[in-house]
Parts: C-alpha cells; structure tokens; sequence
C-alpha cells in the first residue's frame, strides 16, 4: 500500500506531529513520527500486526490506496460524486498556491507557513481545462487575490463568459494591502517567496496607495469589459456584506 498521490503532508505542524490532507475529499488527519515512518515501510513491506488496524483505517479515509489503479479509481469517484450535486454540475478547486491571505482560524498551516507554488504551465493547463470541460451556463466563481496575476487571468475569464457562463470574481485583499497603514521603518515579507524589503512607510505609503487604486480601477474595468461580475473583498468586512449583494444578482439574473 503507499500513501495517496491527493495527499499533501504537512510536516512538523508542532514538534513531531504531521498533518496528512487529502486533497481529493477535503479532509485532514494528524500522525506523529512513528506512524508517519510506518507509512512510508508499508510500501514495500505489509504492516505488523500491530499496526494493521491504524492501516485499515487510513485506506478506509483514502489516505493510503493499494495502488496506483485504486488511486486513479478514488478520484473519479470523487468527480462522480461532485457531479451529483446538481444534475450537470461539477465543483473544481483549483489552488495555486499555498500561501494565503485569508487567515482562517482553523487553518492547518497558521503555524506553519508555506511559500509552495503551483508551477505557471500546470496553473494555465489547469484553468485551460476548466475552460474547455465546463458545461454551458456553468457558475464559475473565482476568489483571488490577483497580486501576482498576468494579463492571462482576465482573458481567460472572457473566454468563459463568452461560452455563456456566469463568472463571478471575488478580489480578497486584506485591508492592509489597500490603505497600507504603516508609518514608521518597516521590514516587509512577502507571502509567496523569501523576498523582502525594507522601507520607511511615511515615505513611500502615498505612492502605494495611489498605484493600488489604479490597479483596482483597472481590474474592475477589465472584469466589466470581460463581462465577469467583480466583487472587492476585504478580508475585514462581513461575509455576507459580499454574499448577500452576489446572491441577489444571482437571483435577478436567473428570473
């Protein structure tokens, strides 16, 4: 047996514990050192005896399959589950990175931050894909933050709005990223890579600010030339201040 390929282990989340998420099903468990080096020895030796029921219960969640075939076999039953929802409807999340802004109390990675990033060809192979596969009048809804997005994002959710999907775009940015409230010598880290900058933010938070409006004056006018319903999120704002607003439009466009 070996550990799912839709598995993403998180190691050392605290000192000797891991976290095994499972990207297929949407769902975690945590080991310790021990089990962990066990799962690795599984795949090419059967598990002793007294680890054979921590074994059944890891291939009962899908954490760990007896091979590659049953891997590939969970997946479309997870796509055939999906599309269950809704006759005709599919639900794909596709996360490009690891590193985040939104800073969910109950995230498995607050502790332990990540810089991983989904490679740019896969990332564009990936959203090619939804653009070829979505069925007609399919509700495409993306949450972003676009800091670090080229001019492919925009014309790609033209291409699915011209196929007549509903596309909704969700810009999250923290507030902070908008007013930049720093005054004093700062020492700033970027969140997707080990970059960073040091920077008297008196000196430089005007012109921030003035290029951060700018910028967001020209993704919503794209997203309005591009026919995708725009949305600002700040992340310090209630949920359905955004929601609510959204689901009404829904409503009136469905009518």
């Amino acid at each position: 047996m070996q550990l799912s390929r839709f598995v993403v282990t998180y190691r050392d989340v605290l000192p000797g514990e891991h976290v095994l998420y499972d990207v297929v099903e949407d769902r975690y468990v945590g080991v310790d050192q021990p089990a962990l080096a066990a799962i690795e020895r599984w795949r090419s030796a059967a598990p002793a005896q007294d680890e054979a029921e921590a074994a059944r219960s890891l291939l009962d969640l899908g954490i760990l399959v007896a091979d590659a075939a049953a891997d590939e076999a969970r997946l479309g039953a997870a796509e055939r589950r999906a599309a269950e929802g809704m006759p005709g409807t599919a639900y794909v999340t596709l996360l490009t990175t690891l590193a985040c802004n939104l800073a969910c109390d109950y995230c498995i990675q607050k502790d332990h931050p990540a810089t991983g990033h989904m490679h740019p060809e896969v990332e564009s192979a990936a959203v090619d894909w939804v653009v070829e596969n979505a069925p007609r009048r399919a509700a495409v809804v993306i949450l972003s933050d676009l800091l670090d997005a080229d001019e492919q994002v925009m014309r790609k959710l033209a291409q699915l709005s011209r196929r007549k999907h509903e596309v909704t775009l969700f810009h999250v940015l923290d507030p902070a990223e908008i007013e930049f409230p720093f005054e004093d010598p700062t020492l700033f880290l970027s969140m997707e890579d080990g970059r960073s900058v040091e920077a008297n933010g008196r000196d430089v938070g005007k012109g921030y600010r003035a290029l951060v409006q700018a910028w967001l004056a020209t993704v919503k006018r794209e997203a309005a030339e591009a026919d995708v319903d725009y949305a600002l999120c700040r992340t310090d704002r209630p949920l359905d201040e955004v929601l609510l607003p959204f689901l009404a439009r829904r409503e009136r466009s469905a009518a």
